[in-house]
């Protein structure tokens, strides 16, 4: 038999054991036992018949043989691959029912087996899982020196961190352990000559030092590209495992010989290999190759996942084409679209990028990922949330950044007020896009209710019209702009619309197929199969060999519990709990057994039942820990945890708030009733472990990536009220937008979705929901508007007297869009828009639609003639009724000003308490500033304005709610606060003050900088300019904003570029001493200053490979710094030291001059020097400037010239 007859025998037995049914029946024996095994303590007497031996050899022949496969040019690597998945999996079920020193083998083999299939993610998850257990047992005679522990211990860090991708880990674990292999060279050498040491040590000894060498190759690769420095790891690979073989090695023969196989796999997917495949120009640009050594060096990307390989194999980084991407949750979507980004900044030039993220959640999210990422190149990222409001350091952020990461209403401002700045418009990222459906409601969501009524509750067309009709503004406005549309949840017919309208085709979506993503998903129900006792059901996994579903019995009983208090009598209080027939009691005790395992979602349909599981919650988790039975250590009574959620809470909602008390219990809840600062807290503890359990309602949906195992559902249908039109279904596309995030990529291998099964009508919903298809189509609100004009259930005139068009009308009459009178042109545009592409695929004709906005095209010309007062109205985003009160507002106030009011104030950056009250006159009674619920509890204060100039004085939240609220209704004050506060009421008073600078006849950026800024003291709560700026640059409180203020001293005129630049060097010793606040609101501030971009410095050398730069040395004056900086003279030599483990700032560098610190270089420069170093750069530093200390500058100021040489060899 010769090579190729082996080969092909070997691809025909490795589907044949795929295919076999015993085979496959004891896998799925085996993952119902480690399931089992995972969740319960006490084993049940469940009988299974599997046998564990035959398995691990069946696996071990599919991982060895399809290794070989893949090691073979001309092999099926695609099957290959595909069936690597087997062992993957097998093995990290046979390690859950292990004993601890075998366990470990079979995670390892696990771990090699999902890096092979193209799974590092779900490797990283079991490399965790290694590290914590103890070292490898390889030998089990170990020699009296001690060589083979240490060389076990070297090989496991080496092997270890090159299957978590940790490149800066492994760069230091292959230097030590070839420093370590050198010292023990001598005594080889010795035991040679004496002839002690038999061959097989030797060739030991040459097996660990090849294998060290050839990572090490392996590391420079990953950082440079070099294909010399691969194909030398390749090589080395290949010695160490002929040596290992040679010297009888099995187990560390195996493993090098899968190091064979990965290696040999990075020409098809390492992420050099791939752009230089897909986009070779793209390697030409040292932006580029810094980028790709950057995702090796801090976040462990070396491969591309298969998702992303699509996604280049379709033309995404060089295609002009737009694309609708249709993309499971966590199989990488973001890095597709940074990719997308980063290419056509590297090939337009000038280029600026948005990223449409329809929540603040998100938007913030993205922002921190691409400031890490992109702005470590030199990248200007911002991010711009909130509504309608218009701020001054906003113009500049837009005009200034390079990726703008902004809502839906934000970046609709922008295009109103500044639409020159699109012109250089080059990818448009439109991320969760099936919202486009929002704000006109479906006849069934109606329920006999007319059209206009349901409007008059939301008071304008909703986020879905604005985002459609902005969209195609964007396209008129920048035709050659390409759109990335990212959704998971949207059915291919709704694809094919999309695709029709962004990229002019009907060419298929980029699809990438749930299998694609990393981690694993399962689906479970929990039923009370009796009084006492529940079992899970595993419906998603494979059948056992009496064809029912693997389950978990008694996961579940109901029993008797300590309840942490007595009895009358003094003795232990005891209760039943839980109750099956209370669903909210159920589905907080399967929250609490399942945290054992992980992070827990409970889903919930509205805010009531988020409060009622979150209640039972605290109550059960009380119970357990009365009984000693708790689950995990991190849901134990605390009452002063350390989380920064808890401090929001509590300043917000106050002490006796059930998120204030649950987050002691290490408990959550999410939903849209929560204020923004609030939510945000909450989901960053519970990222961050420190809340294990989360209550949510759909406002999960919305995009952020947060770390779930579990996913618990315990309801589906909402209610509002008795009326039929109060009830009603989540829909599927929202349930698995939220449930599609349990088991997140590179944190788990597998999630679980349960649903609590606990009526008939929960059977139903179950059998509806738990499979992920049916998706809801995505029809666009405006093509939901036009079918209700043809269905009659809205007429043209009530729409255009409604004022609901007007903002949109108004912008495309100022935009020259269309006209009054030329029909031609309002169908040309409907056409080019999404309501267009659906018109036709349903065959329905625009001429409704058309007719209404023509109309109203009409009746805006007639009630604002003037062109120029036409502008000003559109930018504001208001209806022309709200524009034409704010015009007799401003009459009214511009007779009251003194001809030096626009002169100076007696203070020019503090608010105008006259201009505060005037606006708020101006815009109290507006219909958009009115909150959407008529609930009594919130309509305000009495007097309203008493309130508003406290808030923007800075006084503390709990005093505003304790003085001017009924300090029981902290959640209605919350909300009120939130929404008319911090949300409308800007919106308002920035376009007063738009009309204001129009009647006054003179630009709003003429007006007194104060002025300009009142939105932003409304929104923020400052009533200064510069703390607005210190808000608007990641300042977490308002204490902490007002504070920088006060610090802030120019030497001229003060400006927003300036105070950025002020701010981002500032040392992080200042902020940690010299600002009063919490740990976790100073680290957030470092967090994100750390990632701000003040201007082109750091792309323009990174461009240019200069190899010279001056930099301050910051932080001379803390820890007696200044003593040893006192010595420094002109000329003398520096050492600089990179801090990676810094807990503030991973890209901090230490000065020192002789051996001594003297401070850091400041961080704007530090970022390009820590990257330079972790490149092999030899860099040195020398100062150039010694100013010595004055009475205005106690301290020496030292700048130093920074010099960059060539990589070390």
């Amino acid at each position: 038999m010769n090579r190729a007859q082996y080969l092909a025998t070997t691809h025909s037995w490795l589907e044949e054991l795929g295919a076999d049914e015993a085979f496959r029946r004891d896998l799925a024996q085996l993952r119902a036992s480690a399931t089992q095994h995972e969740l319960l303590v006490d084993q049940p007497d469940v009988r299974f018949t599997f046998d564990e031996q035959q398995i691990q050899r069946y696996c071990h022949y599919i991982f060895s043989e399809s290794s070989l496969l893949l090691r073979e040019d001309n092999a099926d690597h695609a099957s290959a691959l595909r069936w690597m998945r087997t062992p993957a999996q097998a093995f990290e079920f046979l390690a859950k029912l292990a004993a601890e020193d075998a366990a470990e083998f079979l995670l390892l083999n696990s771990a090699l087996c999902y890096d092979i299939a193209g799974r590092q993610a779900n490797a990283r998850c079991l490399v965790n899982l290694i590290r914590a257990e103890q070292p490898l047992p390889v030998r089990t005679e170990p020699d009296p020196a001690g060589t083979d522990r240490i060389l076990a211990a070297a090989f496991r860090r080496a092997i270890t961190d090159y299957l978590a991708r940790d490149i800066h880990d492994l760069q230091r674990a292959t230097a030590d352990s070839l420093s370590s292999i050198r010292r023990l060279q001598q005594d080889v050498v010795q035991s040679i000559v004496a002839e002690e040491l038999p061959s097989q040590e030797i060739l030991n000894l040459l097996a660990h030092a090849s294998l060290h060498q050839a990572l090490a190759r392996y590391v420079q690769y990953c950082l440079r590209g070099d294909q010399r420095h691969l194909q030398a790891a390749r090589d080395g690979i290949q010695k160490s495992h002929t040596y290992f073989q040679q010297g009888r090695e099995a187990t560390y023969s195996g493993i090098v010989s899968a190091l064979r196989t990965a290696l040999g796999l990075l020409t098809e997917r390492g992420t050099w290999a791939s752009i230089g495949e897909h986009a070779p120009d793209l390697l030409d640009d040292p932006v580029w190759r810094l980028y790709l050594a950057n995702l090796a060096y801090d976040h462990s990307i070396v491969e591309f996942w298969p998702s992303q390989l699509n996604a280049l194999r379709a033309g995404i980084l060089t295609s002009p084409d737009s694309y609708v991407i249709q993309m499971p949750t966590s199989a990488g979507k973001t890095l597709i679209a940074e990719l997308a980004i980063l290419a056509a900044l590297s090939t337009r030039r000038p280029a600026r990028c948005l990223y449409v993220a329809p929540y603040r959640a998100l938007a913030n999210e993205i922002r921190a990922h691409f400031a890490e990422t992109l702005g470590g190149l030199g990248h200007r990222v911002s991010n711009l949330l909130g509504g309608f409001e218009y701020d001054m350091y906003e113009d500049f952020l837009f005009a200034e950044s390079d990726i703008l990461v902004a809502t839906p209403e934000k970046i609709e401002l922008l295009l109103r007020a500044q639409p020159d700045r699109f012109e250089d418009l080059a990818v448009v990222v439109v991320d969760e896009g099936h919202i486009l459906d929002q704000g006109i409601p479906s006849p069934t969501e109606l329920d006999g209710e007319r059209l206009l009524e349901k409007l008059e509750t939301e008071r304008n067309l909703g986020r879905g019209a604005l985002l459609e009709l902005l969209i195609t503004r964007l396209k008129r406005k920048s035709p050659d702009t390409r759109f990335l549309f990212l959704s998971a949840v949207m059915p291919d017919v709704s694809a094919a619309d999309f695709s029709q309208w962004l990229s002019g085709s009907s060419r298929d979506s980029l699809v990438i197929r749930e299998d694609e993503r990393p981690s694993r998903q399962v689906i479970a129900k929990f039923t009370w199969t009796s009084p006492k006792n529940g079992q899970l059901e595993y419906v998603s996994l494979p059948k056992l060999a009496d064809g029912e579903s693997p389950f978990v019995p008694y996961f579940l009983s109901r029993q008797r519990y300590d309840t942490g208090e007595t009895t009358p009598t003094g003795r232990p209080q005891q209760r039943s709990w839980p109750d099956p027939g209370t669903k909210a009691q159920t589905s907080a005790m399967l929250a609490a057994r399942f945290a054992r395992t992980g992070p827990v979602l409970v889903f919930c349909a509205s805010k009531g039942h988020v409060a009622s599981v979150t209640r039972h919650l605290i109550t059960s988790l009380k119970y357990l820990e009365a009984s000693d039975q708790l689950p995990d250590e991190s849901l134990r009574h605390n009452d002063n945890p350390a989380c920064e959620s808890f401090l929001q809470a509590r300043d917000w909602l106050g002490d006796d708030h059930p998120l204030t008390q649950a987050i002691r219990r290490g408990v959550g809840l999410h939903s849209a009733a929560l204020p923004d600062p609030v939510r945000q807290a909450v989901e960053e503890d519970f990222k961050a472990g420190r809340l294990r359990i989360l209550s949510s309602t759909t406002t999960l949906a919305q995009g952020v990536n947060l770390p779930i195992k579990t996913a618990i559902i315990h309801s589906l249908e909402w209610a509002w009220g008795s009326a039929p039109a109060d009830r009603g279904l989540i829909s599927k596309r929202d349930f698995w937008n939220i449930c599609g995030r349990a088991g997140r990529a590179g944190r788990e291998t597998e999630g679980q979705v349960v649903f609590v099964v606990v009526s008939p009508r929960d059977e139903q919903l179950f059998q509806e929901y738990h499979e992920q298809t049916g998706f809801e189509p995505v029809d666009g609100a405006l093509y939901k508007l036009l079918q209700a004009l043809v269905e009659k259930r809205i007429d043209q005139e009530e729409l255009v007297r409604s004022g609901y068009l007007d903002s949109h009308i108004l912008t495309l009459l100022a935009e020259e869009v269309v006209d009054t009178e030329d029909e031609a042109a309002v169908t040309e545009f409907l056409g080019g828009s999404l309501v267009g592409v659906q018109a036709i695929r349903n065959g329905v004709g625009l001429a409704p639609l058309v007719s209404a906005f023509q109309g109203a095209c009409r009746s805006a010309a007639q009630r604002v003639p003037d062109e120029r007062l036409r502008q000003i109205y559109a930018s504001t985003g208001l209806s022309i009724p709200s524009c034409e009160a704010l015009a007799q507002a401003a009459d009214a106030f511009n007779q009251l000003l003194t001809a030096d009011h626009l002169e100076a104030e007696e203070d020019e950056y503090s608010f105008s308490k006259e201009l505060l009250k005037a606006s708020f006159t101006a815009c109290a009674t507006l219909p958009e500033m009115l909150q959407k619920s008529d609930s009594e509890d919130y309509r305000g204060p009495s007097d309203e304005y008493l309130l508003l100039e406290a808030w923007v004085s800075g006084q503390p939240i709990e005093e505003l709610r304790t003085m001017l609220w009924d300090p029981a209704k902290a959640e209605e004050f919350s909300a009120y606060l939130s929404d008319r506060i911090l949300y409308r009421l800007p919106w308002g008073f920035s376009a007063f003050l738009r009309v204001l600078a129009f009647k006054l006849g003179t630009g709003f950026d003429d007006l007194p900088i104060a002025w300009k800024h009142l939105s932003s003291m409304v929104k923020f709560g400052v009533g200064n300019v510069v703390a607005c700026w210190a808000s608007s640059a990641g300042a977490p409180t308002r204490s902490l904003a007002l504070q920088l203020a006060s610090h802030y001293q120019p030497e001229h005129q003060a400006s927003y570029p300036e105070f950025l630049r002020w701010l981002v060097n500032l040392p992080t010793q200042f902020m940690l001493s010299e600002l009063e606040g919490t740990d976790f609101h100073k680290r957030r501030l470092l967090a994100v200053i750390g990632d701000i971009v003040t201007g082109g410095d750091r792309l323009a050398l990174i461009r240019s490979g200069a190899l010279e730069l001056l930099a301050s040395v910051r932080g001379i004056r803390y820890d007696e710094r200044w003593r040893a900086a006192a010595a420094v003279k002109q000329g003398d030599q520096l050492t600089l030291e990179p801090e990676p483990d810094n807990e503030y700032d991973p890209y901090a560098v230490q000065v020192l001059f002789d051996d001594q610190p003297i401070g850091y270089v400041e961080r704007e420069k530090a970022r390009v020097v820590t990257m330079d170093i972790r490149l092999g750069r030899q860099v040195t530093a020398h100062a150039v400037s010694v100013t010595a200390p004055t009475d205005d500058h106690p301290f020496p100021r030292i700048v130093m010239t920074i010099k960059l040489g060539p990589p070390r060899s």
